[in-house]
Formats: C-alpha cells, structure tokens, sequence
C-alpha cells in the first residue's frame, strides 16, 4: 500500500475564501491548519449575524474536533432525546438519543449560529492556533472570478490573484455562475417555507403554560410536532438559556415569501404565524407570543449540479448543495467540505500551483456524491412517501447512519492516497494521480 510521501516543509498556496458563513470559516480553519496563507472576502460587516440554532451532528462535531473546538465556548447543548407530539400538544412517543456519542464517537449538539460561527472566527483568526491566521476583509463584495487564473475581482475594482479560490458564498452563490456558467442552476422554491425565531428559556419558566418546554437540564430534548403539510420542531441551545423554533410549512398555508430567500427576510407577525397554525394547541400560540422577532423565507431545493470545480476555483457548502432542512444537515456538509479540503491541500504534502486543478478533482470526488445524496434524503423527508417503507424506523436508523458515521476526513485520507477507491468513480473516469499519490486504477482495493 503507497502512502503521499511526506515533505520536511510543503509551500503555501495562497487561498481565497469568497463568503465568511459557516462553511468559509471552516474552510479557512482547515487551509489554515494545512499551512496555507488565506484570506476571506464577506460583503456583510458581521455585525448582524442571523439569530438562530442549527445542528452540529457527530459527522460534523468528529471534523471540529480534528479543528480543536472548544466545547465550553460552543455552548452547545447535547441532543439526548426526541419527543414527537401532536398538534394539540400530547406526547405520541419519546426516543432517547443518548447512545449517539458513543455509537458514533462524536456528539450530537444543538448550537446557537452565532456561537459556533464566534468559535470558527477563534480557528480561523487566533494567533495561538495552528498555522498563520486567515486574513479578513470585510465590506469587501466579490464582483468577478477568473476560475482558471485564480483571480477574484472586488466590486471596488481591487484584483486578488490566489493559488485556490473557495466559493462559499451561499445559495445565491456568484462564484458558482462563473464555475458553470451557462450550466449554472438556480435554487428554486421548494413549495416549503419556514418561520424561524428564539424564545429567552428564562420566559417559558415564568409562564406556568409552558412548564412541559423548559428544556431539562438532565436530558435536553428535541421537540417535534407535527401535522399534514406542517410542523414545528424546538430544541434548546446556547447551554440551554435559549429554545430554537423552526416553523416548516407548505407555503399556500401562509402568506408566502417573495422576498429573496435569505438570512435577512422581514420579521413576520406573531398574528400572520398564529393563523398558519390556527389548528395547534394554545399553549404553542402563547409560546409564539414570547418570541421577539420571526423571520420566515422560502425554502429552496437544487438538483445536482454538473461540476463543483473549474480550473483553481472550487464550491463549497450551499453554494453547491443547497440542503432543505428536513435532515439538519446544512451546516454539516459544508463542514465536511472544509474537513475534505483539509486533507487534500494538507499532510505534510509538497502541492504546487501547478497541483491544484488535479487536486480539486479529488475533492469532488470525495465530496459530490456524498452531498447529493444528502440533499436527496432531506427532500425526500420533506414528502410522504407512498407507499411507505415497509419498517419505517429501520429506514431512519439507516439514513441516520449514512449521515452520521461517516469520517470525512479519514475518507478524504484514503482516497488521497488510493487505498480505498469506490466503483462508482470508474463510471466518469478518476482524477489523474495528485503529486505525490499513488494513482487510481479502478480496481477494488
């Protein structure tokens, strides 16, 4: 079995990062860490950072680890359980989730955006980390991007030359229109919307109504309730002072965004919410009354796009793989995606200039399928199946596993270095051999 050779000291490559989301900081953590000299290029000024939670699942947390996230500055809370209930608000089933870390060797938490986007900034820009800090550039929108020089062109005129150029500038992704150019698809509205907002913990305890979700302190519970054509799921976050409401909907049931679907959507009324969800128990319009600001926007789906890569220039996270949310998983591809670009730009490796175009290849290759895949579970979650499966836990398990266990980086690891070839690749050919791999023959290994 051949091993990439290893170098006393392998030269940087210059990266530029278009977006400072998510999936552009962790990128820049794992270029960082890799030894590469990177910069970020946002638009926005971070100073109003979406109020929300998200999921951090295990196949997400087992990359941030390899990152050396701070547990106590995530603040995020374990999820150990999961209620169903019914609209009116009675229990229908109760499934303990607490067997996750140790199946799976990672936790399942449920993390407030702001914090873990806080402790991505700490990797990224830290002194005391590993690697030389990212460089940032705020107000700095990306007009333009030569994909095959590794050029980004600012709207104010100013040119950037870089060895890679990572696109992780979200849904409505400009890198990706010069990555496809006239094979460029559009996300498009997925006939779901959803209201998203945050109640203080500290309200619901005060309000005797609500005692049945204050989160518990032992056992922190994942909340879904759930009807035809609706639904909305609770989890606390923010070491549990705060509970995270997602309000997913077929959209001719409320009055339906036409705005651009984004993180910066209008606040909604708690009337406008209420009415969508005339037929749900009292007690979850009371909690809609403590909530300080409901956002809502459409929900958009992609099919597949034809490439992720084109010259230096790579996609990653929604700019690529748009995820709904039915599966929780949208921020934790596109960390997957900085965990895979990590190692392929990483170990110690001599990569040139020269090298890029071949290694984002394999990048693809590691990374586009499992996406797609992803993407296809989410949207089929989002439907009822018919007919449906025939032991429907047994599925779940099963696309729990496919979502959780995988370790992208030891995958990006031994596909880099040849040992464990898919045969799916042989179908579209194999990325020619990267400098310094064994090369790739098709065969089973």
């Amino acid at each position: 079995m051949s091993t990439p050779p290893q170098t006393a000291s392998a030269p940087s490559l210059t990266v530029l990062i278009v977006g400072a989301g998510i999936g552009g900081l962790s990128a820049a953590v794992a270029l960082r860490r890799a030894g590469h000299t990177v910069e970020i290029f946002e638009q926005s000024t971070f100073a109003n950072e979406f109020s929300a939670a998200l999921h951090v699942c295990p196949n997400a947390t087992r990359v941030l680890s390899r990152f050396g996230y701070d547990e106590a500055r995530l603040r995020g809370v374990r999820c150990d359980s999961i209620e169903l209930r019914a609209p009116d608000g009675s229990t229908l089933s109760t499934a303990s989730m607490d067997f996750v870390p140790k199946v799976y060797g990672a936790p399942w938490y449920l993390c407030h955006r702001v914090d873990l986007h806080n402790e991505l900034e700490r990797l990224a820009f830290d002194a005391a980390g590993e690697g030389t800090p990212a460089k940032l550039h705020l107000r700095s929108k990306v007009a333009s991007v030569d994909c095959e020089r590794g050029e980004i062109t600012l709207a104010s005129g100013e040119v950037f030359k870089g060895d890679l150029v990572v696109g992780a500038d979200g849904v409505h992704s400009m890198v990706r229109t010069h990555v496809l150019g006239a094979a460029d698809i559009s996300p498009s509205p997925s006939g779901h919307s959803a209201y998203r907002f945050l109640v203080p913990v500290s309200r619901i305890a005060a309000d005797p109504m609500l005692a049945k979700y204050v989160p518990s302190a032992s056992k922190p519970t994942m909340i879904i309730v759930s009807s035809a054509e609706k639904g909305l799921v609770l989890y606390p976050c923010r070491d549990s002072t705060i509970l995270n409401v997602v309000a997913h909907h077929a959209d001719h049931l409320s009055q339906r965004n036409s705005e651009r679907a984004d993180w910066n959507a209008k606040t909604r009324s708690v009337d406008e919410l209420k009415q969508t969800y005339a037929d749900f128990a009292p007690e979850l319009h009371r909690l809609f009354e403590l909530a300080d600001d409901i956002k809502m926007w459409t929900l958009l789906d992609s099919g597949a796009l034809e490439t992720w890569i084109k010259g230096r220039t790579c996609l990653l996270g929604d700019a690529c793989h748009p995820m709904l949310p039915y599966q929780a998983q949208g921020g934790a591809q596109a960390i997957e995606d900085a965990g895979a670009l990590g190692v392929i730009f990483g170990g110690g490796i001599a990569i040139t200039a020269a090298d890029v175009p071949a290694r984002l290849r394999y990048y693809e290759f590691v990374r586009k399928s499992r996406a797609e895949a992803t993407q296809q579970f989410s949207r089929a979650q989002s439907v009822k199946e018919s007919p449906p499966p025939a032991d429907p836990k047994a599925a779940r398990d099963a696309v729990q596993k496919f979502l959780f266990s995988h370790d992208v980086v030891a995958y990006a690891t031994q596909a880099l270095s040849a040992l464990f070839i898919p045969s799916t690749i042989v179908a579209d050919g194999a990325p020619p051999p990267a400098n310094g791999t064994a090369s790739i023959d098709g065969g089973d290994k």
